[in-house]
C-alpha cells in the first residue's frame, strides 16, 4: 500500500474514466471510486493498494484500490 495527495481527474478517453494525478506525473485508475470524490480539480490523501487481480481498457494508468482518503483543503 501507498499513500499521497492526488489531484482527480476525469478522462473522456475510451468512454471516460476517473484517475487519480500524482505530483511525480503518474495516473492511477481507482476501481472503488467514491462518488463524493468524483469532482475534477479535487486534492485528495488517499492510500492505495495495488489491484493486480484485473484489468482495463482504458491504458493510462495503474488500476488500484482506495483504501481509505481525506480530502485535502
Amino acid at each position: 500500500m501507498f499513500s499521497k495527495i492526488y489531484t482527480v481527474n476525469y478522462s473522456h478517453l475510451e468512454g471516460g474514466h476517473w484517475q487519480l494525478l500524482s505530483k511525480n506525473g503518474k495516473t492511477y485508475l481507482p476501481v472503488n471510486m467514491p462518488i463524493r470524490m468524483k469532482r475534477p480539480g479535487l486534492k485528495v490523501n488517499c492510500r492505495l493498494s495495488r489491484q493486480t487481480d484485473m484489468s482495463g481498457i482504458h491504458m493510462t494508468g495503474e488500476l488500484v484500490r482506495i483504501v481509505s482518503y481525506e480530502v485535502v483543503k
